[in-house]
């Protein structure tokens, strides 16, 4: 994970590509995100009709939450925040922008099918932890283990204890000559439809 600079051009591309190809929902509704588990099809015919009913009821439930979860200019939005940052961690980013994180893990893994962004997945230990947390008490972030400072002065060893193993986090950043790539690709496809 090297910090590279960016032409300007690059990013005034990755904002339009945004604008003209990724305008709408995001992820699409036609989309399936491989990371969901598949449910496994029944041979048995008595137990087909019940778990096409399941199907049918789960698919209703889906598209009642998906009416509610309105994701217009979604892609529009990381994009631009991306374009500002190298490598940023995504749950960081969800709440720079004050979306849900389950939301914008989502829009990353679409992304990434896209070929429009590179992640890493990097695991976190408890000395990271302590690090972290060292650093914030340092900077003022953080009241200091055993000082008086409401909900936030748990000590380390007491926060320490439910987690077991580390956490994983996600880190996220624009590839873009996968993107310069994807837009060449796209261009031509369109040309080929049109003299078709």
């Amino acid at each position: 994970m090297s910090a590279i600079t960016v032409p300007a051009a690059y990013k005034k591309l990755v904002i339009m590509l945004g604008h003209m190809f990724y305008n709408g929902q995001c992820p699409p509704a036609w989309w399936v995100d491989a990371a969901e588990p598949k449910k496994p099809d029944n041979p048995a015919e008595a137990e087909m009709a019940m778990f096409e009913e399941k199907k049918a009821s789960q698919l209703a439930r889906e598209a009642k939450r998906k009416a509610q979860q309105d994701t217009s200019g979604l892609a529009i939005v990381l994009l631009t925040a991306l374009v500002e940052k190298q490598w940023v961690e995504e749950d960081v980013l969800a709440r720079d922008l004050n979306l849900p994180p389950k939301m914008v893990r989502k829009a990353m893994r679409y992304f990434e099918q896209e070929q429009l962004l590179q992640r890493e997945h990097k695991k976190e230990g408890k000395r990271a932890r302590k690090r972290e947390r060292e650093l914030m008490v340092q900077a003022g972030l953080r009241p200091a283990p055993g000082q008086d400072g409401g909900e936030g002065a748990v000590d380390a060893e007491e926060e320490d204890e439910g987690i077991v193993s580390g956490r994983i986090i996600s880190y996220c950043a624009l590839d873009y000559p996968r993107i310069l790539d994807s837009v060449r690709w796209r261009l031509s496809m369109m040309k080929k439809n049109w003299q078709v």
